[in-house]
């Protein structure tokens, strides 16, 4: 028998109406009382998403319907402009984050780079002798080309960046890190290895778990935290690389809507990371109750 999309739909909407509510029952006899919660709104943030599985380490409900006294409450919207209006019952008393963060453009972030870090990416690449990285100015598109300036003519959305040279010692690979931001807190950090013809994607080829304090210097992580603050995110995940020539730190994307931990992660990372940030959000919202003794 052939399904219908609307039937296939109905199936799976039918579907994780019970897996919440599977969950929701596990939690309630964890707390031995209706879980405390989590509201992600607009969008429901998938199995897949940070935030998912630390609601899951803490046995927390995580929904994207009103509920009464949540934990807090986190603007969940995966678009590069935020365009959804919040409702007015967010705003009775509780906790909401990521609210002013309506814009991750890769120009409206390296505007602010350049103010708080004092240097930024973007060039002119109609005057840049040289390679020039060209990439959609909307959030993770991954789609990165090399290009030899000076360009004769510009693509309307993309933005012309200057080439780090973020290379490992091994070579013909390339490093990336990745830092967890929670309202001022960084629990922890990946560092992932690209190869040369994947440099530019998403794809990684390993990654390893670290604390930030072993990569960023203590002035660093301040003005991370200062630049945050102007592009009015709360809670995020970032793309950040050091650049081996002058070892200045460049944040060049910023994820409030984040997957992970990432791919390439061993099972014990992993596992440590999800804890790391669970910890963390258990100190930031502790709820009344944490469970059984």
């Amino acid at each position: 028998m052939i399904r219908s999309p609307t039937h296939a739909t109905a199936i799976e909407k039918c579907g994780k109406v019970l897996r919440h509510f599977g969950i929701w029952v596990r939690d309630w006899w964890f707390h031995r009382r209706r879980p405390p919660v989590v509201i992600a709104w607009p969008d429901l943030p998938s199995r897949r998403s940070t935030l998912h599985q630390v609601c899951r380490e803490n046995h927390w409900e995580l929904t994207n319907v009103q509920r009464q006294n949540p934990l807090f409450i986190i603007r969940f919207e995966d678009q590069t402009f935020k365009s959804v209006s919040l409702p007015d019952w967010m705003n009775q008393g509780n906790r909401v984050f990521n609210v002013h963060c309506e814009d991750i453009s890769k120009s409206h972030l390296d505007a602010h780079h350049q103010e708080v870090f004092g240097y930024g990416v973007s060039i002119d690449p109609m005057t840049h002798m040289g390679l020039i990285l060209e990439k959609s100015d909307a959030n993770a598109a991954h789609d990165g080309v090399e290009r030899q300036g000076p360009l004769k003519h510009i693509v309307p959305g993309k933005v012309y960046q200057r080439i780090i040279n973020n290379a490992c010692r091994e070579a013909g690979h390339f490093c990336d890190l990745r830092l967890v931001f929670a309202l001022g807190e960084t629990p922890c950090l990946y560092i992932k290895q690209k190869t040369h013809d994947k440099r530019y994607t998403n794809e990684t080829e390993s990654a390893k778990l670290a604390l930030p304090q072993t990569q960023l210097a203590p002035s660093e992580l301040q003005r991370i935290g200062k630049l945050m603050a102007r592009l009015g995110v709360d809670m995020a995940e970032l793309d950040l690389l050091r650049d081996r020539d002058d070892q200045q730190l460049y944040v060049v994307d910023v994820n409030p809507t984040p997957w992970g931990p990432p791919a390439g992660l061993s099972k014990s990372d992993r596992r440590r990371a999800i804890q790391l940030m669970a910890e963390c959000h258990m100190r930031l919202f502790k709820p009344q109750t944490t469970g059984r003794s």
